[in-house]
């Protein structure tokens, strides 16, 4: 960034304004954008705590990138490369992850927790 980048950038209470109307349910960014639970969003999901789990390996809990998560479990394709960043595939990823594993096929979700390790 170089001095005057911003100096006709709208502030930071009109971007939450605005995002807020989008309806923005992202789980990472509730905290920073001040997302008040029943004011600007029903509920959130957070994808990495669905498909944490336990590594017998390790002996610690397993957390998983929506990128692996998204790469390993949705059929095969490369949903999310690692450069450069794509909101729109990692929306699009998030949703058929939420759609398969917590809508669609809940008693999958154990097992395929194995193919993330």
């Amino acid at each position: 960034m170089r001095k005057g980048d911003l100096d006709n950038a709208k502030s930071l209470q009109t971007v939450l304004t605005q995002v807020y109307d989008l309806g923005q349910r992202i789980a990472s960014d509730i905290g920073w954008l001040h997302l008040i639970k029943g004011v600007h969003y029903k509920n959130a999901i957070d994808l990495a705590q669905v498909f944490s789990t336990y590594n017998h390996r390790y002996k610690n809990m397993g957390h998983f990138s929506l990128q692996h998560e998204a790469n390993t479990l949705l059929g095969g394709t490369r949903m999310i490369d690692a450069v450069p960043h794509n909101p729109p595939n990692y929306s699009i990823a998030a949703i058929r992850l939420y759609k398969k594993y917590c809508v669609k096929s809940p008693h999958l979700l154990e097992s395929t927790k194995q193919q993330l390790l």
